[in-house]
C-alpha cells in the first residue's frame, strides 16, 4: 500500500489522457477500479490525518498498550516526577491519624531537604476549621479561633497520611489493580483508602481525580480533586513558631 504522501503522485497516474477514439469497455473497467481504489485510499488517509493529534483517536486511549500494573507505575513515575500537587477534597468524617473525623478542605503535598512537607486547611467533623501542617516528621495544627500553634502528641507525622502518594509507591504496590473499560481510569485497592477509582491524564499519566465509597467510616462517598503540580506547599507559620509550639490534641478548647 502506497503512503498517504504519495497520494498526490498517485492522483497524476490516475488521469486519463485525451484521445480522439473512444475507449474500449476493458479500458473503462480497469479504470473504474482505479478510481475506486484511489476514492478508498484518499478517505483512509484523512482519517488517519485528522485523529493523529489527539490521544483518544480511532485506535482507541492512549492508555491501550498498557496493563494496569504499568499504568500504576507510571502514574506513580509521574507523581514523584512533579515532586508537589494539591488535593482539594470533597468527604464526610474521614477519620485521619492522631486527629479523628475530617470533613472537605484542601491539602498540599511536596517536599524540601527535610523531607516531607505538607500543609492543609480541613474541617474537623463536629469541631471547626483547622491548619494543619507536617514539618520535619512533625505534625501542627491551629485552630482558625486560636492564636497559637499546637504540636500533636507523639509527633502526629502520620496525620495527613491519607493524602500522601509521593515517594512512597502507594500507587505502584497498590492491590486489585485493573482498567476501567472504555474509560482512562484505574481501579484498585489502596492502604488507608480501601477500593478507589482513579482517573488520570492518557497522556502524563498523572491523576486528575479519586474516589471512594469505602473510605469514610459513615459510607459517604470521598472525592479528590488533583490540581497544581510541582506548587510547593507554603508553610505559614514561622520557623520560631513552630519550635516553640506546645504539645496537645485537636478539639475541646484548644486555645
Amino acid at each position: 500500500m502506497p503512503r498517504c504522501g504519495n497520494f498526490r503522485a498517485m492522483q497524476s497516474t490516475l488521469r486519463v489522457p485525451h484521445r480522439e477514439r473512444r475507449p474500449a469497455p476493458r479500458t473503462l473497467t480497469v479504470l473504474a477500479l482505479g478510481a475506486l481504489l484511489w476514492a478508498a485510499f484518499a478517505l483512509a488517509c484523512t482519517d488517519r490525518e485528522a485523529s493523529s493529534g489527539g490521544p483518544d483517536g480511532p485506535d482507541g486511549p492512549a492508555n491501550g498498550p498498557y496493563s494496569a500494573e504499568e499504568v500504576a507505575s507510571r502514574m506513580q513515575r509521574a507523581i514523584d516526577e512533579q515532586g508537589a500537587y494539591t488535593i482539594t477534597a470533597q468527604q464526610e468524617n474521614l477519620v485521619l491519624p492522631a486527629w479523628g473525623g475530617s470533613d472537605g478542605g484542601t491539602v498540599t503535598v511536596g517536599a524540601s531537604s527535610g523531607g516531607l512537607i505538607a500543609a492543609a486547611n480541613l474541617h474537623r467533623t463536629g469541631d471547626g476549621d483547622y491548619g494543619i501542617w507536617l514539618r520535619n516528621g512533625q505534625g501542627y495544627f491551629k485552630r482558625s479561633t486560636c492564636r497559637d500553634l499546637a504540636r500533636l502528641p507523639g509527633g502526629g507525622g502520620s496525620v495527613l497520611s491519607p493524602f500522601v502518594f509521593l515517594g512512597n509507591d502507594r500507587i505502584r504496590t497498590a492491590s486489585h489493580l485493573s482498567l476501567a473499560l472504555g474509560r482512562t481510569t484505574l481501579t484498585l485497592e489502596i492502604d488507608g483508602l480501601g477500593k478507589a477509582e482513579i482517573s488520570y491524564d492518557p497522556v502524563t499519566f498523572l491523576p486528575l481525580q479519586l474516589g471512594s465509597l469505602t473510605a469514610t467510616n459513615n459510607g459517604k462517598p470521598l472525592v479528590w480533586t488533583f490540581a497544581d503540580w510541582g506548587e510547593q506547599p507554603k508553610l505559614a507559620p514561622a520557623s520560631a513558631e513552630f519550635s516553640q509550639a506546645y504539645e496537645r490534641g485537636p478539639g475541646g478548647n484548644p486555645c
